[in-house]
């Protein structure tokens, strides 16, 4: 038995047509392949970065932040 579906909006899903169309070529199997290299290059270039300049005294520095809020509510007469 087939299950009913509906989607986020209550419209009941058609099984007869295909929700999403797969596209055929060559084209778009290489801007697929070349859209994953980008993004996985990203996320390596994202993960270096913050390995180089992760900063281990970061919670030693929220007093910066406090400083510059006791500033602000100092200038605004707050």
């Amino acid at each position: 038995m087939q299950e009913v579906r509906f989607e986020a909006f209550g419209e009941l899903l058609k099984y007869e047509e295909p929700a999403v169309a797969t596209p055929q070529g060559s084209i778009s199997s290489w801007m697929t392949v070349a859209g994953t290299g980008l993004f996985w290059s990203l996320v390596l270039v994202i993960v270096v970065a913050r390995a180089i300049y992760f900063t281990p005294d970061l919670a030693g520095k929220f007093w910066q932040l406090e400083a510059l809020g006791r500033t602000v509510r100092t200038i605004l007469g707050a």
